[in-house]
């Protein structure tokens, strides 16, 4: 049996097998650039007045939340986000907070409205009672979200 034989075959076996795999990861990305949540001013409106508080009949006001994740989409953030992503939605969702996804190249939202500046990209967008409570900027710090061994996502940003 030659050894140097089969060595050839196991590493043109791993390079098409990295090759498939940077495929999917591609394609995985660009599908969830071409899928975003936000696509519009309107669904921009409207996260925002997802984060409005909520008063019971009892007097209790229900505090809410709401967070906008906004990348470029020229970067590889949108590659990570196929795994950040599914990880902060269950977070969120745990806790009745709305999120979305939204790429800062994106045309017709005005960032203005809300004093939005897209200066430091990815950036993490936390809305509390329809006006902007935090600004979460900088990969390390979303990661910090992913991270966080808690479920508790309204805490980990109270402490970023």
């Amino acid at each position: 049996m030659d050894f140097s034989l089969l060595k050839e075959k196991a590493k043109l076996l791993w390079n098409k097998v990295k090759d498939v795999t940077n495929k999917a990861i591609d394609f995985g990305a660009e599908t969830l650039q071409n899928s975003l949540f936000v696509k519009d001013m309107a669904g921009f409106d409207k996260l925002v007045s997802l984060s409005a508080n909520k008063v019971w009949p009892t007097g209790v006001v229900y505090e809410k939340k709401s967070l906008l994740i906004i990348g470029d989409p020229s970067t590889d953030f949108f590659k990570k986000a196929l795994y950040i992503l599914p990880v902060v939605y269950t977070k969120a969702w745990s806790q009745n907070v709305a999120l979305k996804l939204l790429s800062s190249k994106t045309e017709g939202i005005d960032y203005t409205k809300y004093a939005l500046s897209l200066s430091q990209i990815p950036v993490c967008v936390v809305f509390a009672d329809k006006k902007v409570y935090k600004i979460i900027a900088w990969e390390e710090n979303i990661n910090k979200l992913v991270t966080s061994l808690s479920l508790d996502i309204l805490s980990t940003i109270e402490k970023l």
